[in-house]
Order: structure tokens, then sequence, then C-alpha cells
């Protein structure tokens, strides 16, 4: 794959501590293979209002935008218990359009 592309991830992210920065995932369905997830910037402008993106900051958010696919919003929730398993603790929470504090932690570019 070329630099930058997506790729297929593990069905299983690694685990990571609680006390890192936000990371945000860009997480698609394939109609054949595995599920694509690509980490993007935490920032306003990675947000597409036609997919899905798990946020991971401490509680683990999944945004669908409203235009995204029933597919897509299925993948991204199972990229986000993938998360929450390997840390073995946490919440999840899912949002379909706006979410307060999925847009405060992506808008303060995850320092907030």
């Amino acid at each position: 794959n070329p630099p930058g592309a997506e790729r297929p991830v593990p069905a299983r992210p690694r685990p990571r501590p609680l006390d890192r920065q936000p990371r945000l995932y860009h997480v698609a369905a394939q109609a054949e293979g595995p599920d694509v997830s690509k980490e993007v910037p935490v920032a306003r402008s990675s947000v597409d209002r036609n997919s899905t993106f798990v946020l991971d900051a401490g509680e683990v958010h999944i945004f669908c935008g409203a235009g995204s696919s029933r597919l897509d919003r299925k993948a991204a929730k199972r990229f986000a218990n993938a998360l929450l398993d390997e840390r073995g603790s946490g919440s999840l929470v899912m949002a379909i359009g706006a979410q307060a504090e999925f847009w405060q932690i992506v808008r303060s570019g995850g320092t907030a």
C-alpha cells in the first residue's frame, strides 16, 4: 500500500494506556474482507458527516455521521468494543449526529 493509504487493521487493536492523548479513527466496513480503520488527526477537519469515527479519549466515543451506512456503524461499534475489550474497562458513548463531548474533544485537537 502507498504511504497514507487506508489499510486493514487487526480486529483487536493493541492496548494503550489511558493517559495518552486522544486518538481519532475513521472506520469503514468493506463489502468483502476485514473492516478498515485509519487514524486521523484529532481535528474538526478530519470528521466527515457521511462516515463513522471512533474517538478513544478514555471513554470511547462512536460518531456516526447522518449519512453513514448501517454497515459502517456496525464496523465502528466492533472497533470500539475491541478497544474496550483490550483495555478491560471503560465506557462506550455512541452518537448519531452531534454529541457535545465528542465535538468538544475534536475541536480542541484532543487537548480538552
